[in-house]
């Protein structure tokens, strides 16, 4: 097999990965769009005339986490979506010749097995587990539970719980991004 024919193979399977990546991407966004939407039912039904749940306060802070976990992730997903040689994060490839370019646009096997891989990584820790948080925060809408304590006891502890889950999915978030190794360098030192 001709070298021109094993980079095309190559740069065909980079495509296919970078086409799964924005398909992920969009499944993201879409599933986000989705949390927004049933976090906005739930503000809504805290602060309506009528019975508050009693599991407000942690249906409400578990559907946060998850949105915060889906807008990383799909701010994840863009970054591994980017063309390679505007992924690679050192500084001294900010502006590279010509000759810099064509040869950081091909990529090698590794490469691509990291980059699958941090999709996986990524899909997995992120929306996955945002999608789980999600389906909690709903099951938990379902229990029909009131409550006698006083709607604005339950406002206070909705927010206060709220910003502690907000904190919480932040410091997740920070952990991910500490715990996936940094990308392969895509330059000889």
């Amino acid at each position: 097999m001709a070298p021109d024919e094993g980079q095309k193979r190559i740069d065909n399977i980079s495509e296919q990965l970078q086409a799964k990546i924005r398909g992920l991407q969009s499944v993201s966004t879409f599933l986000a769009g989705f949390a927004f939407t049933v976090l906005g039912l739930e503000i809504g039904r805290l602060w309506g005339d009528g019975s508050i749940p009693f599991w407000i306060f942690f249906s409400i802070p578990l559907m946060l986490f998850a949105v915060v976990l889906y807008i990383y992730a799909v701010m994840k997903l863009t970054g591994l979506a980017m063309p390679k040689p505007f992924r690679v994060e050192d500084e001294r490839n900010r502006e590279l010749s010509d000759a810099g370019f064509r040869e950081q646009a091909s990529s090698t096997p590794s490469e691509l097995r990291q980059l699958k891989d941090e999709m996986v990584f990524y899909w997995r820790w992120l929306t996955i587990l945002a999608t789980c948080l999600v389906a909690g925060s709903l099951l938990v809408m379902l229990f029909p539970v009131t409550t006698a304590f006083s709607p604005d006891l339950l406002r206070y502890t909705t927010f206060v719980s709220s910003i502690v889950s907000v904190l919480l999915a932040v410091s997740y978030c920070a952990y991910i991004r500490k715990r996936w190794p940094k990308r392969l360098q895509h330059h000889t030192n």
